[in-house]
């Protein structure tokens, strides 16, 4: 996948390989002139000197002899500012092979006069060669880059390729970039989706580890986001990515191959995330890709994450015979409980506080620890409610108020989400996720007349029989004193 350029320098006007003597040579009007002369535009002065050898024509030849230091990176350094140069000043190669096929091992450049030549790799290799035999191989120095993008699940801590979250979940993630030899124009591009809000103040550099000693000062790299508020002076990144990391190449020249470099940043989910897009069928998700280009314009392979975002149905419902029917105007709120620290009676204390759910439109807005805060969850006409943006963990459903008739019920009722996106009570997948919970009411209590009527008949029917036992009685006393 790679291409590799040569450019011819200087001529080798002739050579001794026993001895060894070489005698290089550089016209006026050569392209590379200006790069070596003295008074030239190029750094390749500070490096060797021009002799005046014979002027043909207004043309010029000079010796080339080298000045500059011994050590590799003095090498390094000349065949750098050479390649700038030429890529600076549009100079063409005197030959390209590339892009290299699969498996093949080796290229060759032939037909080529004997010189002084600069060879060129896509992948940002810089080699010098003098060319004093008929055939000369050269390897390349360099290693192709890579790239690995992670997230971090929250509810055990570590990095992986996917997490779950809910709307408003603020998530981390990491890509570490495994640096290859001779590291060159290196930037990485990132991309999320749009149910996922980049957080550009979150941004931080490590070198080999995530530790604030190794972290790389911002100087070092230049980060580019597309930043929407009036007047700002953030620099775009070059493509449709969310955000760009480009590295400064004296930075870059600093690294080995045993380097690598960690970046890490977050984002909040928002409310366009994509809801159980792992479920059966779904095409989409809520992801974040990431890649490399690096050397002349190579790309390493693409690295993504998927954050999972989830959703619940509950039915409410009684049975009549054999059948469930739907119950509207059911009251819930929805809550997890969270395991904080409290260090009031120990240092390492903790203790249960309950967040409820906030809902707008069926989905999840936020949390608050204050249950009169709380969204009231009202069953429909049709015995339902949805709540989408929510996290695998474990939920419940305390009963507010109860359809008229019926009874409230005396406890939360509970259910997990798992990281998958199954709903599940007692560890058994519910139908379609949806969690049913039965209202159930008493017959009419049994009742008899009222008891201020029946009061009214028995005094009524006392008064009556007195009244007789009066009559009675006075009538035979009557009788009994005519008598006498």
């Amino acid at each position: 996948g790679e291409t590799y350029s040569v450019y011819q320098m200087f001529v080798l006007e002739s050579y001794n390989s026993d001895t060894p003597a070489y005698a290089y040579t550089i016209k006026s009007d050569s392209a590379w002139y200006n790069f070596v002369k003295s008074d030239g535009t190029g750094a390749g002065k500070d490096y060797v000197t021009l002799e005046t050898f014979k002027t043909v024509d207004g043309v010029t030849t000079y010796y080339v002899t080298w000045k500059g230091g011994t050590t590799d990176s003095d090498y390094a350094a000349f065949a750098k500012a050479a390649l700038a140069y030429a890529k600076e000043n549009t100079i063409s190669a005197t030959k390209t092979s590339g892009p290299v096929a699969k498996d093949t091992t080796s290229v060759v450049f032939e037909d080529l006069n004997l010189g002084y030549y600069l060879v060129d790799s896509s992948l940002g290799a810089l080699v010098m060669l003098n060319t004093t035999d008929k055939e000369v191989t050269i390897t390349e120095k360099n290693s192709v880059p890579s790239v690995k993008k992670e997230v971090l699940e929250d509810s055990t801590n570590q990095y992986g390729n996917t997490n779950t979250a809910d709307i408003g979940d603020v998530v981390t993630f990491q890509t570490t970039i495994t640096v290859g030899a001779g590291a060159q124009n290196y930037v990485l591009h990132d991309t999320m989706t749009e149910g996922l809000s980049f957080n550009s103040t979150s941004v931080k550099v490590y070198k080999n580890s995530v530790m604030t000693d190794n972290e790389v000062t911002s100087s070092n790299y230049t980060l580019k986001y597309n930043d929407t508020t009036e007047g700002s002076t953030v620099t775009k990144p070059t493509d449709d990515c969310t955000f760009e990391i480009a590295f400064e190449q004296t930075y870059l020249d600093t690294l080995s191959s045993t380097d690598t470099l960690i970046v890490v940043y977050t984002a909040t989910v928002n409310s366009s995330a994509v809801i159980d897009g792992n479920a059966e069928g779904s095409t989409a998700n809520n992801t974040n890709t990431t890649y490399l280009s690096y050397g002349d314009s190579s790309t390493t392979a693409k690295s993504t994450t998927t954050t999972n975002v989830y959703d619940v149905d509950i039915l409410k419902y009684t049975t009549q015979g054999s059948n469930e029917v739907a119950l509207s105007g059911a009251s819930f709120v929805l809550y997890k409980t969270v395991e904080e620290p409290d260090t009031t009676t120990d240092p390492a204390g903790t203790k249960d506080v309950n967040y409820y759910a906030k809902v707008t439109d069926g989905k999840l807005t936020g949390w608050t620890t204050t249950d009169t805060e709380a969204t009231t969850l009202t069953s429909d006409s049709n015995g339902k409610i949805s709540v989408d943006g929510l996290d695998a963990d474990t939920y419940y459903l305390e009963e507010t108020a109860a359809p008229d008739g019926y009874n409230k019920l005396a406890a939360p009722i509970s259910f997990t989400i798992t990281e998958t996106g199954k709903v599940q009570q007692n560890s058994k997948d519910l139908d379609n996720n949806t969690v049913k919970i039965e209202n159930k009411t008493g017959s009419e209590l049994p009742a008899t007349g009222g008891i201020g009527t029946t009061v009214f008949y028995i005094v009524g029917s006392l008064l009556v029989v007195g009244a007789v036992i009066f009559f009675v009685v006075r009538r035979r006393m009557r009788t009994e004193k005519q008598a006498d």
